[in-house]
């Protein structure tokens, strides 16, 4: 888990104080609550060996997220939130 907090605490502006506790029990992928104070943050590690393409799971949520912005009727999904980097 620790290793994900890591991963993402430059592009993300996480300060030394961030948390990461376990969120949900996935068999494929790690999924973690990430909490620095200010911001709650949902972090995934991808199972490559089952996703080969991480990038295409993320585009197709970014796709899927666009597509439902626009609607009238009340939905609610991830949004990927890009680091500082872009």
């Amino acid at each position: 888990m620790t290793d994900i907090l890591e991963a993402i605490r430059e592009p993300y502006g996480l300060g030394e104080a961030a948390t990461v506790s376990h969120l949900g029990n996935g068999h494929i992928n790690t999924t973690v609550l990430v909490h620095d104070g200010k911001r709650h943050l949902v972090a995934q590690r991808i199972n490559t060996a089952v996703f080969p393409r991480p990038g295409a799971l993320v585009n197709n949520a970014r796709a899927i997220h666009d597509h439902l912005a626009g609607r009238k009727e009340v939905l609610q999904v991830a949004r990927h939130v890009p680091g500082q980097n872009g």
